[in-house]
């Protein structure tokens, strides 16, 4: 895990990095997250959805969601942790091959998204904003940069946001699936929508 250095928190840096928070929400976000530094000042408000999808041979196409994720954050970096063993792909035997074969939960049970602040842009009041910032992903015990595309919508103290990655399971020495002649691709997208408040 990232360890940041002391930082001095000033009066005036104190708003910049809440918002800063609210973006990085987006990133692989959904229901269940919640800021550990109490600085932040943020809310989840309605719905939100974080999903994975892989694509194989023979026009495979699978989709995966998870809810159990966490937020912590420190004076320069917020982490977004995502727990793998309830990912559903709405096959229970898939399912299981992909968590107990492919991502090995009982030795990895999570995955962990670690983005610099500096690296984040807020949108004005009604304006929405967009950019690329790049994080580092750790997953099967392997850590790895990767590019993290977002945008965001500011409405009042509300802020719609949204966050895509590709990851390449080779990067982190995950087996690449193959069943009976059809072999997924070992590139997966991953899709965030949340809304967050800065309160």
């Amino acid at each position: 895990m990232t360890i940041a250095r002391p930082f001095q928190w000033r009066a005036d840096t104190t708003k910049r990095d809440t918002t800063r928070a609210a973006v990085l929400l987006a990133l692989l976000a959904c229901a269940g997250m919640y800021p550990s530094n109490a600085r932040a000042k943020l809310a989840h408000q309605g719905a939100s959805s974080v999903q994975f999808t892989a694509l194989g041979s023979m026009g495979l196409k699978m989709v995966g969601t998870s809810s159990e994720l966490a937020i912590t954050e420190d004076a320069q970096s917020i982490s977004l942790l995502v727990k793998l063993t309830q990912l559903d792909t709405g096959i229970s035997l898939r399912d299981r091959h992909m968590r107990d074969k492919y991502l090995q939960v009982q030795k990895f049970p999570t995955t962990t998204l670690v983005v610099p602040r500096s690296g984040l842009k807020l949108p004005a009041q009604g304006a929405t904003s967009q950019g690329n910032v790049q994080a580092t992903l750790q997953l099967h015990g392997h850590e790895h940069p990767v590019s993290v595309q977002y945008q965001v919508q500011r409405h009042g103290t509300a802020f719609d946001v949204q966050g895509s990655l590709r990851l390449q399971m080779t990067d982190f020495d995950i087996i690449v699936p193959a069943y009976m002649g059809i072999t997924v691709k070992p590139d997966v997208d991953v899709v965030a929508k949340f809304v967050a408040a800065d309160l």
